[in-house]
Parts: C-alpha cells; sequence; structure tokens
C-alpha cells in the first residue's frame, strides 16, 4: 500500500470510485482535473496497492487551516480501515504543509464517517441545514494538529 499524488491517468478510477456512493458530493471531470493540476494550496491523494486503486482524498491547505475537501474507498476495499489510513495520511500532509487545524464536514446520516472523524479527534464546531440533496444537515467537524 502506498499513497501518492493523483495523475490525470487516475481519473477513470476515481470517477468510478466516487459513482459508487451516491450520497458523497459528486465532483465532475473538471473538478478532479483541476485538484490533480494542483496548485500549492491543494492535494489530491491516492491510496493504492499493487493492484488498484483503493481510494482518494484532497485537502485545501491555506494555512494555519486545512480541509479535507473529498475522500472515499471503493466499495469493494471499505471497512477495512484504508479509510482511516488514507484520513491519517491527510492530517499529516495538512501539518507538513503548516496547517494547525483541519475541517472537514460530513451527512449527518453518515453514521461511519462521523464515528471515524469522531474517533481520529475531529469535534462537532457546527451544522449546516439541508446541504446535502435539500434534506441533509451536513456536520461541520474541526481537528486541532499538534506540529512535530
Amino acid at each position: 500500500m502506498k499513497f501518492r499524488a493523483a495523475e490525470l491517468a487516475d481519473l477513470p478510477f476515481l470517477i468510478e470510485i466516487q459513482s459508487q456512493w451516491p450520497t458523497l458530493p459528486q465532483w465532475i471531470a473538471d473538478g478532479f482535473r483541476k485538484e490533480i493540476a494542483g496548485s500549492p494550496r491543494s492535494y489530491l491523494a491516492v491510496l493504492e496497492d499493487e493492484e488498484a486503486i483503493l481510494g482518494f482524498g484532497g485537502l485545501w491547505i491555506i494555512p494555519p487551516e486545512a480541509q479535507v475537501t473529498t475522500l472515499a474507498i471503493a466499495r469493494s476495499r471499505s471497512r477495512r480501515g484504508w479509510g482511516r489510513r488514507l484520513l491519517r495520511h491527510l492530517i499529516g500532509e495538512a501539518v507538513r504543509r503548516g496547517a494547525g487545524t483541519v475541517a472537514l464536514e460530513a451527512a449527518a446520516d453518515n453514521e461511519p464517517a462521523l464515528r471515524l472523524y469522531g474517533s481520529e479527534g475531529f469535534r462537532i464546531v457546527g451544522r449546516r441545514p439541508k446541504l446535502y440533496n435539500g434534506a441533509v444537515d451536513a456536520v461541520l467537524m474541526e481537528l486541532s494538529c499538534r506540529r512535530p
């Protein structure tokens, strides 16, 4: 297993993984292309093993804060700890690039994601009413990071 920056050749795999989770905010191909082309403030990572891309996650970093923009694991590989490893990688990258706080949001009805984020130290700091499909609240969470 390894982490690396996403490349344009990964685009079909990213779109396929994203499509497996209909409740995940769906990025269009151009959105992925912009993140892959990147800027010093963005980072899109893939997690892969010797067989395939297992998942992807993104960050926007504007020190002293970072925002997790997306995180998804292939459905066939979910519930095996890969999401936790990917989240930890993103947090580490955010800290490496100068962030002291990492923020994210999740759908209020996405209990597995909320449990994962809570178990990694994220705390709830707010809500955005009916953000997802005009029906489900977004739960805003933050993690205060210790700098090495």
